[in-house]
């Protein structure tokens, strides 16, 4: 039902608005459409802070959770604990699912950062951001390529300065034409004979890591059950061989 406007009339007493029997009976049956609407699952999701102008963390009016709200406060906080308390407040949760229980070939789940190619770049290559914020493919024979700088995947190929996407820690990534066999545990490291490639070591040992003078020991993560997937645990600390 539309809403009913009671009629007041041009002027006041002038005879021409609505009896007040007439009126009563509009004013009862919008009451009622109200008390019905509300009683049903059908709900209308109102942006608190657009109504009349107020900012409704400065006012009673409680904020309603949209998505512009919810974009809003990530990015002014963009923080894990931030994510966490969304989750908390409007699902109830704080459980986080990296994709599927098992990744096909080519598949991946996590974290990414959108970013440039410094450097063709193909799905599954490790990389790492130079100084003028490009993705190289990051090899451990220095640490100017693999030890103090950001590290990450790519899951979108690309050529020099292309856009890419580059999947960050934590995470989970599948490229069999680019990893070796990864048993479960296993220790993965940066590769120092191949750039944009992950060596493995035997699980709970070093076996495997690069050693040569001025290489760099660097984890990436550890293999998965099915032996094929990683899962990216990127550390920050690094050491150097001299």
């Amino acid at each position: 039902m539309a809403k009913q406007v009671i009629g007041r009339g041009t002027t006041a007493n002038d005879g021409t608005g609505d009896p007040l029997r007439d009126a009563f009976d509009k004013v009862n049956d919008n009451f009622t459409e109200l008390y019905v609407s509300g009683s049903t699952a059908k709900t209308t999701i109102v942006d608190a802070d657009s109504i009349g102008g107020v900012n409704s963390e400065s006012s009673s009016i409680p904020a309603r959770w949209t998505w512009a709200n919810i974009k809003a406060w990530l990015w002014a906080s963009p923080t894990f604990t931030t994510l966490v308390n969304l989750c908390k407040t409007v699902l109830g949760a704080v459980s986080f699912q990296l994709g599927p229980a098992t990744l096909s070939d080519g598949q991946w789940s996590g974290i990414t950062e959108p970013g440039t190619a410094g450097a063709t770049l193909a799905f599954g290559d490790l990389c790492y951001q130079y100084s003028d914020g490009k993705w190289k493919l990051a090899k451990a024979d220095a640490a100017t390529t693999s030890g103090g700088v950001r590290l990450g995947f790519c899951v979108l190929a690309g050529t020099a300065n292309a856009a890419t996407e580059i999947l960050l820690s934590p995470g989970r990534i599948r490229a069999d034409s680019k990893f070796p066999t990864l048993p479960v545990g296993q220790v993965c490291y940066v590769s120092s004979a191949t750039a944009g490639a992950i060596v493995a070591g035997a699980a709970g040992a070093t076996t495997g890591q690069p050693s040569a003078t001025d290489s760099v020991t660097r984890v990436v993560g550890y293999g998965s059950a099915n032996a094929k997937e990683l899962i990216v645990e990127i550390e920050h600390t690094y050491l150097t061989h001299v």
